[in-house]
């Protein structure tokens, strides 16, 4: 199983709606995932088993801003 996990870092987000989205090298999006941050711990997986190697972008913002863009690599 492969997993990717945002945890010490979410504790620094403000309480509110937060969208997590991952997109392949083309920029299309294969992952999803909202999330509702109401305190200030917490963390977030996803499940990364179904998607091919390959290099992706990691995307964590809300409908006013980007708080977090990154590429992710997996290699199995």
């Amino acid at each position: 199983m492969c997993l990717f996990l945002i945890s010490p870092s979410l504790k620094y987000l403000d309480p509110g709606n937060y969208v997590l989205e991952l997109h392949d090298i083309t920029g299309k999006q294969v992952m999803r995932k909202e999330l509702s941050i109401k305190d200030l711990e917490g963390s977030c997986s996803m499940n990364l088993d179904g998607l091919k190697q390959g290099t992706y972008l990691i995307r964590l913002f809300t409908d006013k801003a980007l708080f977090y863009e990154d590429h992710l690599a997996i290699v199995k």
